[in-house]
């Protein structure tokens, strides 16, 4: 039986665009709480904003933040893998070395910034609502550093050549991926948000959750193998889509939920790619 579902944010609970949970969600929220349920929120967002986002609920569900390298529960941490220090001083002081590009260093406690710009600052700050620092020089930081992530400007004209140099400087330690939004992610190998919440509840038991669209295999997260959520579908004995977020208030096998007893699952994992 389902036991946890999980969700990315942006782009599923949040509209592209906006920094807001969709209406109506928090009903569902509760509906599936209520029932016993787990529920864990799934994305690259720090965990003080998104706690924020979530505060009504915070002390009975769970985060996976910074794509998959801090997990809270109940306001205890329940998994970290931090970026050596040395590695991410030289990452740091590469990104910093373009000028077309503004960096952000996310911690265990905040995230840190040496903006460029006043819009810069402003997105940060204002906009998403980050717990944010100021730094001046990377010895500065009192804290463990868990995701490295930049803004390029002119994104179209800079964005593949500062990836080619990120990925062939630094791509046997860690990957970098679009981030929606003229963003640019470093995760480190063998990390992700799905198979840290895998472990995290269900040790031992990690159960086959995808189907490789193009291999038409199946995928264990038992192997902890990176997988394109892009390129993924639900495995089950449903064809419909088992998930849904509220902007599509269509059944699953006609079941009065979001979810369908039917497909069976362990765990579910909705986000922007099953609408």
């Amino acid at each position: 039986m389902i036991k946890l579902i999980a969700s990315d944010l942006d782009g599923t609970l949040i509209p592209e665009g906006t920094q807001e949970i969709e209406p109506g969600f928090f009903e569902v929220l509760s509906e599936l709480l209520d029932q016993g349920y787990q529920f864990y929120v799934a994305t690259g967002r720090q965990y003080a904003n998104v706690r924020r986002l979530f505060s009504d609920y915070a002390d009975r569900i769970g985060f996976v933040c910074e794509n998959g390298a801090l997990a809270m529960e109940r306001e205890r941490q329940q998994y970290i893998l931090e970026v050596p220090r040395e590695k991410a001083i030289a990452i740091a002081e590469d990104i910093m070395s373009f000028p077309e590009t503004d960096i952000c260093l996310s911690g265990a406690k905040a995230c840190y910034i040496q903006p460029r710009t006043e819009w810069y600052e402003n997105q940060l700050v204002r906009v998403l609502k980050n717990k944010t620092e100021m730094f001046q020089n990377l010895s500065e930081i009192d804290d463990q550093i868990v995701k490295i992530a930049m803004y390029i400007y002119d994104f179209p004209k800079h964005a593949d050549r500062i990836r080619s140099f990120f990925d062939k400087k630094y791509g046997d330690f860690a990957d970098f991926v679009w981030g929606g939004n003229d963003w640019l992610d470093m995760i480190q190998k063998n990390s992700g948000k799905e198979p840290v919440i895998c472990s995290i509840k269900f040790p031992g038991q990690f159960p086959e959750i995808v189907l490789n669209r193009r291999s038409g295999k199946r995928v264990s997260t038992s192997s902890l193998e990176q997988f394109e959520l892009s390129e993924a579908k639900r495995i089950g004995s449903c064809e419909k889509l088992a998930v849904r977020p509220p902007r599509s208030p269509r059944k699953c096998c006609d079941l009065p939920s979001f979810f369908c007893q039917q497909c069976n699952p362990l765990v579910i994992f909705a986000n922007r790619h099953y609408l």
